[in-house]
């Protein structure tokens, strides 16, 4: 195992808090009379100034929502300041007390133009609040934006996952009976996300007559369910034909390493190399023998066998993308793809021309020390400690990094690793690796 990683300096962390102990307290005077200089100066009074406070700390709650996601050259780590200064808006709203929340709850949904960030600052303020009083009011308002604007409501779907408050799976675990399918789709999404829902409440989902609240159920951690009920649930739909549910079948049933779903991809990737992302998904279980059929994919769709031969990480496949590189010379699109797919592999110079030739003498320079029988990321051999190292120190997107997290669980028989979500708050993404390094080198 390489070192640990030195914790970030910033480690924003949601909490809750109790939002009587936390108030400052109601005004104890009202503003001094005009005197000298100020006398014709209108001045507002303490409750006013509070009131205006908690409008300019809602406003900048929401706006900060969006400063949370990594730009693509940066690492997670990034935005910790960003996520520092949108929880500052929370603690000071919790400190100016209930009159801030009756204001969130009047604010919440502009009656004339979606906001989906006001939604969410409104939501999440209310979420990091102690108590089932504040949840029982902002359930409505949770339930009301699913109806209202597609904005909105994935905004209010993000602040209940990002809530550090528990009461929330009792607050929403009636909606997963809710008439509307949306709303359901909602409260099992956010339940899922938080893997609150229970095994029960997730087949009642994947059985749910609307494909909107199966994708939910799929799109959600499956790691604390029953994993033969799950594998159950799942069968029927790998071979799904609306391919976003048959992809995210594919991703639920591997990340419990089930044998069907692995069985599935590579009858699909077999016919259909690109649908629902089979043969790449294929790639990252890292089994050698999946390697012929990347190697077939080639003659199918190209496209699909580069991405694969490069996350599946053996040399050999490495060697084929060369030759079929070099065997079309002229097809730039597949140079220039192969030229990604080396960087992926074997940690190909970024200056190095995607060109044929000139790949090939590099390919042959970088990979002729390395042991072919292991596989290789980055010119790096990945393993289980290299993928966690990854997740810890790259410059992945949250997409990348969910499939890292994907991959490692694959990575691991035997264990059922602790959640993770590169969509968190940054302190509870730490938390997580942490928790899944104690997992993985403690077995």
């Amino acid at each position: 195992m390489s070192q640990a990683t030195p914790a970030p300096v910033l480690r924003p962390l949601p909490q809750v808090a109790d939002i009587r102990r936390a108030w400052v307290g109601p005004p104890r005077r009202s503003a001094l009379p005009p005197h000298g200089s100020d006398f014709g100066v209108q001045h507002e009074d303490t409750e006013a100034f509070r009131q205006r406070a908690a409008r300019e700390c809602l406003d900048t709650l929401g706006m900060l929502r969006s400063y949370r996601a990594p730009q693509d050259v940066e690492t997670w780590l990034i935005p910790a300041r960003s996520e520092q200064r949108l929880l500052a808006q929370v603690r000071a709203l919790l400190m100016l007390g209930p009159p801030a929340l009756t204001l969130s709850l009047k604010l919440a949904l502009d009656p004339d133009v979606p906001d989906p960030d006001r939604v969410f600052a409104n939501l999440f303020l209310l979420g990091c609040t102690s108590g089932v009083e504040a949840l029982s009011k902002a359930v409505p308002i949770f339930e009301a934006a699913q109806m209202r604007d597609r904005g909105e409501a994935a905004a209010a779907v993000e602040a209940f996952c990002l809530s550090p408050s528990q009461a929330l799976t009792d607050a929403l675990s009636p909606l997963l009976t809710h008439a509307m399918p949306q709303v359901r789709a909602a409260a099992v999404r956010v339940l899922a996300y938080r893997e609150a829902l229970s095994t029960p409440a997730w087949s009642q989902a994947m059985r749910d007559a609307d494909p909107r609240v199966v994708a939910a159920a799929l799109g959600g951690s499956v790691n604390a369910l029953d994993r033969d009920q799950c594998a159950h649930m799942l069968q029927a739909w790998y071979g799904c034909d609306q391919e976003p549910l048959a992809r995210a079948a594919l991703r639920a049933g591997l990340s419990l390493r089930l044998d069907e779903a692995r069985v599935a991809a590579r009858a699909i990737a077999a016919k259909s190399p690109a649908w629902a992302d089979s043969l790449y998904l294929l790639a990252l279980c890292g089994q050698a023998e999946d390697a012929s059929l990347i190697e077939a994919a080639f003659q199918l769709h190209w496209p699909s066998a580069v991405k694969a031969a490069a996350h599946a990480g053996w040399l050999g496949l490495g060697a084929r993308m060369v030759g079929w590189c070099r065997a079309h010379p002229q097809q730039e699109p597949l140079c220039k793809a192969v030229h990604q797919a080396l960087r992926i592999l074997v940690g190909l110079p970024g200056e190095i021309a995607p060109d044929a030739e000139a790949m090939t003498q590099t390919w042959l320079s970088l990979a002729a020390d390395k042991d072919v029988e292991i596989r290789w990321r980055g010119g790096q051999a990945w393993h289980a400690g290299a993928a966690l190292q990854a997740l810890r120190d790259g410059a992945f997107s949250r997409v990348q990094r969910q499939d890292l997290y994907l991959e490692l669980q694959m990575m691991s028989p035997g264990l059922r690793l602790p959640r993770f979500s590169a969509f968190d708050f940054i302190g509870v993404q730490w938390q997580s690796l942490e928790a899944i390094a104690a997992s993985l080198f403690t077995h």
